[in-house]
């Protein structure tokens, strides 16, 4: 190469550094596109509002004054989501939640159902005379179709580790 009318000596060292950015470079962007959202996997609790779009079971008793149920929650839109609450009845103390799991279920016309998603929440104490909810995400579904929310929910109590099913009762999407 030259420069200023002088023959520059090839360098190794830069080609290998120019060479190791562009393998850096290609090697952060195929993680990033291929990774998924954080909250996907790992969603927060939140302080919450029940309305009339929700269909729950009744509570379950997991351990200690904590009670859990499962919720779907269908608008006039047709976008089903899932909730899942605990709700700590202790006056005084808080409740960890350390394991929970939520899935969507269409409920097929033939019997059985089919996993439109399972995501986890991440753990939480739960503040005493608290309840918090974990959704997951919003999914626009067929109409007429029949849905429901399966949690599984996981706390260490009274020394020992006690998990909890619930399953909310299944709720139609709009008629077409």
């Amino acid at each position: 190469m030259k420069r200023g009318g002088e023959e520059r000596p090839y360098s190794m060292r830069r080609a290998l550094r120019r060479l190791t950015a562009v393998v850096t470079v290609v090697w952060a962007f195929s993680f990033a596109a291929a990774a998924p959202a954080e909250a996907a996997w790992n969603l927060p609790w939140q302080h919450y509002t029940q309305t009339a779009t929700w269909t729950c079971d009744p509570y379950v008793y997991v351990g200690d004054a904590l009670y859990t149920r499962a919720c779907v929650i269908i608008n006039a839109n047709n976008y089903v989501q899932t909730a899942l609450v605990a709700t700590n009845y202790d006056p005084s103390n808080f409740e960890n939640v350390t394991g929970l799991t939520m899935e969507l279920h269409q409920n097929l016309s033939g019997g059985g159902n089919r996993a439109i998603y399972i995501r986890d929440c991440r753990t939480q104490a739960v503040a005493a005379s608290t309840s918090l909810a974990c959704f997951g995400p919003s999914t626009l579904r067929p109409c007429g179709t029949r849905f429901h929310t399966r949690g599984v929910v996981e706390i260490y109590s009274l020394g020992s580790w006690v998990t909890e099913e619930t399953i909310s009762p299944p709720r139609p999407t709009s008629a077409c």
